[in-house]
């Protein structure tokens, strides 16, 4: 028989050993909800490159870059169940038809951009509406151009729109109200054909576009060129946004548009390209925090030359940038490389995001980031990477703090990394 003592350590140790237990925290719980491609010749659609939205019932949304009938519904019920939403048709099927994160509107309509649809197949925005009628007497959404790019003979609207639509309470999550003014930006046209900044105004059921901004208004482009991330609207209606080029070192902006006119917040790469921790060529969107800083991601450079998380302070040309987090700090890069897309803040301010590559097994990373950063899920945990590979499009917050997104490739439906990407959930 054991002394007392010897009981009493074995006591003692079984209760630290609890608390330990106790006090971990839980491993995320991860779900692929839908792989694509899983019929013949991938009608269902491949390859979705976009973040996805949520309606207040917590139904999601989003696109796939290939396929015939690329938008799609992941309908939440007992079984998560995708549904096609529409069918594109002639020449819109030999490009991506859509090229942007889709917002939805009270009405549950959706909205997104198209690069080169149209007239002039040099884009369209565009309203989706659901079906009207009985349900089952209709099974795909109808499709209404709102406007058409190159409208004008010298494509001085603009022309490719590039990463999606903002409008008035998008920052706080509020779903569109289907009638106040929409935000964007073209990479291409305007009238330096470097790209603009767009107002779309509606006014009776009738919409009209109006150019609030053409970039490279300024020698050598030193206000940037090239915006390919979807702006970013304040709650005084200042817009925010990066542009992929330009700037003093011609390797991107950060800047801020309002009635005065644009005023560039920071130039990447100060230093030049030898000396650029700061990363380079930005192309996500920027997230506006409690205190009205900007966060952003850049998927190159940086002192590592895998990315950076970034916070400016906007104050003009006085503004203050610091970068929050390299990537690559751990070998080899267990972190993850490469933060793409949608990232997300949550009420106690950890930022959520993806990486493109990295992680434990090189399939990309869903991370959060508050001080310090912590990987919630390494991508290719599975073999042939079932559970997907290349987070490109990033993640979208849902109800009681889970993740949502989509990967650009892996899934059960093929090989490895050349299957056709799958829509999960991550539970934190």
């Amino acid at each position: 028989m054991d002394s007392p003592v010897l009981q009493w350590f074995g006591a003692l140790a079984a209760t630290l050993l609890m608390l330990v237990l106790g006090s971990a925290a839980p491993a995320a719980t991860f779900k692929t909800l839908y792989s694509f491609c899983v019929h013949s010749n991938c009608p269902d659609g491949a390859y979705p490159d976009t973040a996805l939205v949520i309606d207040k019932t917590g139904n999601l949304y989003g696109s796939a870059s290939e396929g015939t009938d690329p938008i799609f519904k992941i309908a939440r019920r007992k079984a998560w169940k995708h549904r096609s939403l529409y069918k594109c048709t002639h020449h819109e099927c030999g490009e991506p038809l859509v090229t942007s994160d889709l917002i939805i509107d009270v009405a549950g309509n959706l909205y997104g951009e198209t690069q080169s649809a149209g007239g002039a197949g040099a884009g369209t925005v565009f309203k989706l509406s659901p079906p009207q009628g009985a349900p089952g007497t209709r099974h795909y959404w109808t499709a209404t151009d709102l406007h058409t790019f190159c409208s004008r003979p010298d494509c001085s609207d603009g022309w490719e729109p590039e990463g999606g639509l903002t409008y008035a309470g998008a920052q706080t999550g509020a779903p569109y109200d289907g009638v106040s003014p929409l935000y964007g930006v073209t990479i291409y046209g305007g009238a330096h054909n470097n790209g603009t900044v767009f107002r779309l105004s509606n006014s009776g059921g009738v919409w009209s576009e109006t150019v609030l901004y053409n970039f490279c208004s300024q020698a050598n482009c030193t206000d940037g060129a090239w915006p390919d991330a979807t702006p970013t609207l304040d709650g005084a209606g200042n817009l925010f946004g990066v542009t992929f080029e330009g700037g003093a070192s011609n390797v991107g902006t950060i800047f801020e548009l309002n009635s005065t006119g644009e005023t560039v917040l920071y130039n990447f790469c100060p230093d030049g390209l030898l000396h650029c921790s700061t990363g380079f060529d930005p192309d996500s969107p920027l997230l506006l925090d409690a205190d009205g800083s900007l966060i952003g991601a850049i998927w190159s450079g940086g002192a590592k030359t895998n990315g950076t998380i970034f916070k400016v302070v906007p104050n003009g040309a006085k503004s203050q940038f610091n970068v929050l987090y390299t990537f690559c700090e751990k070998g080899p890069c267990t972190d993850g490389s490469w933060p793409r897309g949608k990232m997300n803040l949550d009420a106690s301010g950890n930022l959520f995001g993806a990486t493109v590559g990295g992680g434990a097994n090189g399939g990309g990373t869903v991370f959060r980031l508050n001080g310090s950063l912590k990987v919630l899920y390494s991508f290719c945990s599975l073999p042939d990477c079932a559970d997907g590979n290349a987070p490109d499009a990033g993640v979208s917050l849902g109800g009681k703090g889970r993740l949502f997104g989509t990967t650009l490739q892996g899934g059960a439906n093929g090989d490895g990394q050349l299957t056709s990407g799958t829509v999960f959930e991550l539970d934190p």
